[in-house]
């Protein structure tokens, strides 16, 4: 044999193997990705490791690894992410956003700051470029909301619910507020008593009422004022068989989707009984948790600090409203600086306001190996943890943006 030939073998016998590295890495990752859904951390781990080992250029696998450990500077894991810096540039732009983010948060557990920023920062302007999103277009829909679900419409709606043709169940309980806000942890709290399910984010009920009526889309109040009652209570009840079959048996069924907070109002006329738990943060702690994480879905205010923070005073907005005009028994807000500080205190309450008796089991909520598909899957695994309480001020002085969102004075 030649040596032509001979160089032409080495060459087809390394794309080989990397062909074949590539399909046992992406493998090994999915098999991590289910492990993740079922909530095995501990094989999670060890298959995202593994793909790294066989592909160093695997970056979905150091970006799930990157959520589900604790990075020390000496970890060999943080080496790989720095060589990687002077390639990174040369993979498609999604992977390199997955990169940033996996980058920025081992800096971060190394205690870098500021390096850690520049990595959020370069992995947020990547990811932005690719969204539509327009805060104005946001902060018109809240003020028609408003207008539109005044509190005369709301004493109107209160008149109807006391009807006897309206769904009477007091199955489903609604969690909502800004994504990383302590709302996993409430539903993983509920999810650890053993009469309440829990379905994750789901849309079930808008996509109930859209196959109803599909202008509901574009309007869900003009739809809810002009609907026959009899449309209504289908869609009320069609809902309610929904959550029986996801729960069944349960007393609660928990519905942890934090945009609903757009949909207080249609709630309460459909299931004036159900309950809603409304989640509250440190504004400037929510901005930085959202910056720093990457969503699955259409998080598309996540990217920007000034969006975030203006789309927080937005949450924060119609949410005062929904409080001032829903009745109180309708709403419990929990705050998740106090809910760390006073964790069985707060517990207990969020049990009495859903009509449920204490069990103990709720204090060991990360023991419940439910599957949880949101950015909080790591935490929610683990005791509860004061981490997290101010963790903005380790970024203050990149925080300008968020501040003029949230319209604090600097």
């Amino acid at each position: 044999m030649n040596n032509s030939a001979m160089n032409n073998t080495a060459i087809d016998i390394n794309t080989i193997n990397k062909v074949i590295n590539l399909k046992l890495a992406t493998a090994q990752h999915k098999l991590g990705v289910i492990n993740l859904s079922k909530g095995d951390i501990k094989k999670a781990k060890f298959c995202f490791e593994t793909a790294i080992k066989l592909m160093p250029g695997h970056i979905s696998s150091h970006l799930q690894l990157s959520r589900l450990k604790k990075y020390s500077c000496n970890d060999p894991h943080v080496a790989i992410l720095e060589a990687l810096t002077k390639t990174i540039t040369n993979y498609p732009e999604n992977q390199q956003t997955e990169f940033w983010f996996a980058l920025g948060k081992a800096r971060e557990d190394c205690e870098n700051f500021d390096s850690a920023f520049m990595a959020y920062k370069t992995a947020n302007e990547i990811k932005r470029k690719s969204l539509e999103f327009n805060i104005q277009s946001r902060q018109q829909t809240v003020e028609s909301i408003k207008q539109q679900f005044s509190k005369d419409f709301a004493e109107q709606s209160t008149g109807i619910t006391k009807s006897t043709g309206v769904n009477k169940s007091a199955v489903p309980v609604f969690i909502v507020g800004m994504p990383r806000s302590g709302s996993t942890l409430i539903e993983q709290i509920l999810a650890s008593h053993s009469q309440v399910s829990a379905i994750g984010e789901s849309t079930e009920l808008q996509e109930i009422i859209i196959r109803q009526n599909p202008q509901a889309n574009d309007n869900y109040i003009n739809w809810l004022v002009n609907a026959p009652e009899q449309e209504i209570q289908s869609c009320a009840a069609e809902y309610i068989e929904f959550l029986t079959a996801k729960g069944p048996g349960s007393k609660k069924v928990v519905n942890k989707l934090p945009g609903n907070f757009y949909y207080l109002g249609l709630i309460y006329r459909l299931f004036p009984n159900a309950r809603v738990i409304y989640s509250t943060r440190e504004p400037m702690d929510i901005c930085i948790s959202n910056y720093s994480q990457l969503f699955i879905g259409t998080t598309n205010f996540a990217y920007n600090l000034k969006e975030l923070g203006q789309y927080c005073r937005l949450c924060e907005t119609l949410m005062s409203h929904w409080q001032t005009i829903l009745p109180a028994n309708f709403i419990l807000e929990v705050n998740y600086e106090n809910l760390i500080r006073n964790f069985e205190t707060n517990a207990r309450e969020i049990m009495d306001f859903c009509g449920l008796n204490w069990e103990p089991e709720c204090l060991n909520f990360h023991h419940n190996k439910r599957a949880i598909n949101t950015a909080s899957q790591a935490q929610v695994s683990l005791p509860i943890y004061t981490t997290s309480i101010n963790r903005w001020q380790r970024f203050e002085r990149f925080m300008t943006d968020a501040k003029d969102g949230l319209g604090h004075k600097t």
